[in-house]
Parts: structure tokens; C-alpha cells; sequence
């Protein structure tokens, strides 16, 4: 049980190391604090920490020193001269880590890069970086370093959790090193797709495009990851931001709040930031021709009960009510989290960026939104005077989300996400055992994770898939615009495809096809051994393992760019030199070419997962 009425977290450290502090309810006077180190193997720490304790019924704080631990978790007993509250529930303490080292990496050209990852970049702009790792190995392509330094924490941070989570064998991105990915655009909904020449972007420090309906397709995954993207760019993906690594994860902040009661804060609005930021940041008012910072520092925003000096100390903001916040040169990274536990009210206004987190950073319940030109700041100014309740648990949402989105294994499991839909390949999980469907049509299946994979053919995407997993994970193909789900237990399905004693199991079929395998017919009928007449390799539904499935592919037994998928797979199978079966029984999955609809219903009464109407519908 923790205690209630009390907050509490280090203060005044800003080194590296991850420390997460709780409480232990002893009784209505006594509590334990205890404070854990999570970046350790059980090893303690040297520092001279402190904790900054706020009682919030009894309006009482305290800094209490801690000190050095040879341990990984050190707890301290307290005594109150005031009744605690109990609070019944576990406080929910993460798991230690160890992130994996970043390898030293290997800068290599555009056209090994492209071989190594079989992939067709085009010459990046200055401010885009492609990052490949690849059993174990750090790869870059740039066309200049000139701005590594401004993503290279951000690179190290993305491959040590790959690394550290064994993602994938192999996998690459595209990373922005600027604030913000497509700065000096107005906002419009980018979603068609613009190829951009091979040599078109050479020298240049960022894109420009000029057509609003376009976004940039520098490769064939389009996907461009970034600190600040754009809210209506399609194929962007955000990462956290720069400062949160420079400034060690903002451990400084985590006590920036100092308890300070809400009500005895000043009832105005502060800002103070530097001038940043560019007229493209409006999203309406494109006629101002000025940044958003400069507009409502000028003449234009009158200053009733708003406090705006050139520069004001963080400090010092914390001791008003409301602190407004504007974007930068996209959104503010380090503001936004100071702000988010500074115990005041965020002003916020509109904004046509997003980080990592803004899917949890809600209007109305973190911040109040305020017109990208101010002209409503004075009436969101008096709905908080009206609203101090309602203010005061925005507040603590705010402190809360901070607490969240900032913790490290937060941001880890975030990264995670991030790198696996980047390479459209999220797994489900059977023990230790990964498990991705996949498929290249659009259509979805309901019910069932299918990862979409944009490859020229089948036989590419197998290729593809294959190589980025580890050898023992499991890759489930299906065409969803012709399979239908019927009685499918993942559990029940994985003990089927081991039951039948090979690394590749494709679903069987009526009808050889196609025709070009006529010679081979008996072959293959003899090898397939089938008590029916399911006789025959169907290509549009396989359970495999990938390390299997690289090397039938890989050895390249006929030319992967000139064969359909059934006739190459058919005869890799006759050759016997794979783990290869039929699924003759239908155990797995019925293709109903040539089936009655009898027969079918008998396949779906006996609870067969999957059929596929592989002549079609």
C-alpha cells in the first residue's frame, strides 16, 4: 500500500542514471519512502540524491536526503506530525533494464546501402539520415554529416532498443535531424505520395514541395520518422525528441512543481521563450506574416492579465496560475515537459504539430486550447478564473502524464511500437514464440492482426519479411480479399503447424496450376502422397519459419523476378532439399477450388481456421 496525500520524486539531479521513487504506507504517521534504480543489474549509486516530498492535505513539503546506495533500491523511514491517508493499491514500480550498446556505426553509400537493405533510396537532403542495422551492425547513409549532432542521441536511443528487445535481424529507417520534418510548409493534408528524383534533392538542406496535396517518397517504405511531424503529412512517424536524451530524460523536472499550491499561484498568464519559429507555423491566418512568438508578442495580442517580459526564468512561471506555450520552429519539446509538471495550467495554442505522446495530450483535459492568433486568450483566461476545480485536476492530469510519457520504459515500449510498424511487422506473441500474419492486398481481416506489406509480388514480400525477422520466428501468409476467418485459436493453430513436422506448410489444392508444372505432375503427386484430392501446392496461404523460408528464397533455385509464386514454391518443394509439407487434411486452411459447397461446410462444421476461396469468391 502506498500513501495518498503525498508527492513525491528526486529533485535537483539532472544526471543520467533512472531512479523511480513510491511510498509505502506504514501507518497514519509513518510511511517508507523507497527509491529503485531501474538502468541496473542491481547496482546502486554514488550520487548524494534527494527527494522533494509535498503533503498536499497538510500544504507542508520537504526535500529529503537519500544519499548513496551500494544497493539498487534504498528505503527511508518517515515520521509525520499529520494523519496520512492509505491508498490501497500497489504503487506500480517498472522493471530494471539494461539497454544494449550502441555499435560504433559504418557510413557507407547510397547505392550499398540500398543493396544492403534491398531498398531504392534517392539522394537525401542534408537533414535526412538513413539508419540500417543488420545482424547486430550500424549502418548510415547521408550526404553530409553537417547535422548528425542534432539526431544522433535519437539514433543511438532508436538502435539500442532493437537491439536491446531483438527486434528484427535486420531493418532500416528514415530519420530527420530538424526540430521539425517539413518546416517552412503551411499545413494542408499531404497524402499523395510524390516520387522524388534520384539526384533532385542533392545539396539541399531540407524538401520543398510545392504542390499542397503532396508528400515526399524518398523510398519505397515511405515512412520518415521525426521529432516534430506534421499533423496532416502522411507516412511520418514520431520519435522522441533530441532534448529529452541531451537533458537526461528531463530528470531535472521531476520536482519542478515544488508543491506549490494552486491557489496561492498569481492569477495571470505567463510566457517567456526565445524567437523562434516561422509564419508557416499558422494554420488559418496564413496572412500574418510574422511567427506565432513574434504575433503575440507584438501590438497586435493585447496583454490584459498576461505577464510577457523578454525572458522570465522557468522558476519564476511556475509561480502563476496559467503559462501559455507556443510552438518553436515546430512544437516545444523541454517546455512541454517542464510545463506538464510545473503545477500550473497550460495555455495552449493551436498547432499544427505532433510529438510522440499527443495521442494522451488532449484539450480540455491537459491543456486549455487557445486560437493560433490569441483572440480568444482573454476568454479562456476567464473560464479558468470560473473553473478553479476543474483546473486543478487538469493540473494533475498534466503532472501525471508527465510522470507517464517521460518514463523511460514508457519511451522504450514506445520505441518498440514505433519500429514495428515502421517495418509493418507487429507480432503476436505464444510464449517465446513471435508470430506475424502478413499479407500485400488492402483489404483487412477482422478480428486478426494482418500486417499489409507494399512489395511488387509475393515472392519479393516473403523475401522481404523473411530477412527482417529471426530465423525462428513464424510468418503467416493470407490474402484476406479471398480468406475468411472460421474458428481460429492461435494456440490451437501453432500445435497444428507443429503436429505436421516441417518449417514450411502450405495450404493443398484440388488443381495444378499452374500449367507449366504439367511435367512435373507426378512428382509432385508423389511426394504430396495424398489420401485425396488435395494433391497440390496453393501459394496464397503458407505457415513458415523465416529462417527457412530465406533460404528457399535466397538460394534462388529459379529466378524470383520472372516466376509466378506457385510454380516457384511447387518446385523448390519437388527438389526435396526444404522443410516443406502440404496441409493435405485441411488441418490449417481449405482452398475450395473445385470443392462442393457441401464439402466446404464440412471443412467449417470440423472447425478448419481458415478458408480460402482461391478461385475466388
Amino acid at each position: 500500500m502506498s500513501v495518498a496525500n503525498i508527492e513525491i520524486d528526486i529533485t535537483n539531479y539532472s544526471g543520467r542514471k533512472d531512479f523511480f521513487v513510491s511510498t509505502e504506507y506504514v501507518d497514519a504517521r509513518n510511511y517508507t519512502i523507497v527509491v529503485k534504480r531501474l538502468d541496473s543489474n542491481g547496482e546502486g549509486w554514488t550520487e548524494g540524491l534527494k527527494v522533494f516530498v509535498s503533503y498536499t492535505n497538510a500544504g507542508k513539503t520537504d526535500t529529503i536526503a537519500i544519499g548513496s546506495s551500494k544497493e539498487q533500491e534504498k528505503r527511508i523511514n518517515q515520521t509525520t506530525d499529520f494523519d496520512l491517508e492509505r491508498n490501497d493499491q500497489l504503487a506500480d514500480v517498472p522493471q530494471s533494464y539494461i539497454l544494449a550498446q550502441y555499435p560504433e556505426p559504418q557510413y557507407i553509400s547510397r547505392q550499398l546501402f540500398n543493396n544492403m537493405f534491398k531498398t531504392d533510396l534517392v539522394c537525401l537532403p542534408k537533414n535526412l539520415f538513413a539508419v540500417g542495422v543488420r545482424k547486430g551492425c550500424v549502418y548510415i547513409y547521408s550526404e553530409s554529416n553537417e547535422f548528425l549532432y542534432m539526431i544522433e542521441l535519437s539514433i543511438k536511443h532508436m538502435v539500442s532498443v532493437a537491439l536491446t528487445k531483438n527486434l528484427f535481424r535486420e531493418f532500416y529507417f528514415l530519420i530527420c535531424a530538424f526540430d521539425g520534418y517539413m518546416e517552412h510548409h503551411y499545413y494542408s493534408e499531404r497524402n499523395q505520395p510524390r516520387q522524388i528524383m534520384e539526384f533532385e534533392q542533392l545539396g539541399q538542406n531540407t524538401v520543398k514541395l510545392d504542390n499542397p496535396n503532396e508528400f515526399a517518397k524518398f523510398h519505397k517504405d515511405l515512412y520518415v520518422l521525426g521529432q516534430s511531424n506534421l499533423k496532416s503529412v502522411s507516412y511520418t512517424l514520431n520519435i522522441p525528441d533530441r532534448y529529452y536524451f541531451y537533458l537526461n530524460r528531463y530528470n531535472e523536472y521531476r520536482s519542478i512543481h515544488q508543491g506549490i499550491p494552486f491557489a496561492s499561484k498569481k492569477a495571470q498568464i505567463v510566457f517567456g521563450s526565445q524567437p523562434r519559429g516561422t509564419k508557416y507555423n499558422f494554420i488559418k491566418r496564413q496572412d500574418i506574416q510574422m511567427s506565432p512568438r513574434e504575433y503575440f508578442n507584438s501590438t497586435n495580442v493585447p496583454k490584459d492579465n498576461i505577464i510577457a517580459p523578454e525572458w522570465v526564468n522557468r522558476k519564476d512561471m511556475i509561480g502563476y496560475k496559467y503559462i501559455l506555450d507556443i510552438d518553436g520552429n515546430a512544437s516545444t519539446w523541454d517546455a512541454t515537459a517542464w510545463k506538464l509538471n510545473s503545477g500550473s495550467v497550460i495555455l495552449k495554442s493551436d498547432s499544427m504539430w505532433t510529438q510522440w505522446f499527443y495521442d494522451e495530450y488532449q484539450p480540455w483535459t491537459h491543456f486549455i486550447p487557445v486560437a493560433e492568433d490569441f483572440s480568444d486568450i482573454q476568454e479562456r483566461f476567464q473560464w479558468c478564473e470560473s473553473h478553479q476545480d476543474e483546473c486543478v485536476a487538469m493540473v494533475n492530469r498534466c503532472k501525471a502524464l508527465f510522470q507517464k510519457v517521460y518514463r523511460l520504459n514508457n519511451v522504450i515500449q514506445k520505441t518498440t511500437d514505433t519500429i514495428q510498424e515502421l517495418s509493418r511487422l507487429v507480432p503476436y506473441t505464444l510464449g517465446n514464440r513471435r508470430i506475424f500474419f502478413v499479407r500485400s492486398s488492402n483489404s483487412e481481416m477482422p478480428g486478426l492482426k494482418v500486417n499489409k506489406q507494399i512489395c511488387p509480388n509475393n515472392l519479393t514480400l516473403a523475401l522481404d519479411v523473411s530477412r527482417k525477422l529471426h530465423p525462428t520466428d513464424i510468418m503467416i501468409f493470407m490474402n484476406p480479399d479471398l480468406t475468411d476467418m472460421n474458428n481460429f485459436d492461435l494456440e490451437r493453430f501453432m500445435a497444428v503447424y507443429d503436429s505436421m513436422n516441417a518449417k514450411i506448410v502450405f495450404g493443398a489444392e484440388k488443381n495444378l496450376w499452374p500449367g507449366d508444372l504439367e511435367p512435373i505432375r507426378y512428382k509432385i503427386e508423389s511426394i504430396a502422397n495424398s489420401p485425396n484430392d488435395f494433391k497440390y501446392l496453393n501459394a496464397g496461404f503458407y505457415v513458415a519459419e523465416a529462417g527457412e523460408m530465406v533460404r528457399l528464397l535466397d538460394e534462388r533455385v529459379f529466378d524470383l523476378n520472372v516466376t509466378n509464386e506457385q510454380d516457384y514454391y511447387t518446385r523448390a518443394y519437388v527438389t526435396k532439399r526444404y522443410s516443406m509439407a502440404l496441409d493435405i487434411e485441411q488441418k490449417l486452411v481449405m482452398n475450395t477450388y473445385k470443392c462442393s459447397g457441401e464439402e466446404i461446410n464440412v471443412k467449417k462444421a470440423a472447425g478448419t481456421p481458415f478458408i480460402h476461396y482461391n478461385a475466388g469468391r
